[in-house]
């Protein structure tokens, strides 16, 4: 949901920005403002904000795969330690007693 206000906010101030743009030129020049004045600079401005706003979804979608699968493997390492530790206790029943001190 912050990925979309940034997404609106940003869009509203480019859009505003270039609105603001023609309105000057406009006046510096002395001609008409028609439609497509308003229309074409904020169709090139939402294509390239979405553009630049999909892009970086996917990079971190792409990152939350690649941090999801190191975690996993983190997780089944530890597993397979826990379960090796397991087995040589099982082995080894003395060392489950602990060990016996040097005058005992």
């Amino acid at each position: 949901m912050t990925m979309f206000r940034v997404y609106l906010n940003v869009l509203a101030f480019g859009v505003g920005l270039s609105n603001f743009a023609v309105l000057a030129l406009a006046v510096v020049r002395g001609h008409a403002l028609v439609l497509g004045d308003f229309m074409f600079p904020a169709a090139i401005q939402v294509m390239l904000v979405s553009l630049v706003f999909i892009v970086l979804k996917l990079v971190r979608q792409h990152d939350a795969r690649i941090v999801a699968e190191a975690l996993a493997q983190r997780s089944a390492q530890i597993a397979n330690f826990k379960t090796a530790l397991r087995n040589q206790l099982h082995g080894r029943p003395d060392l489950s007693r602990g060990f016996k001190t040097w005058n005992s």
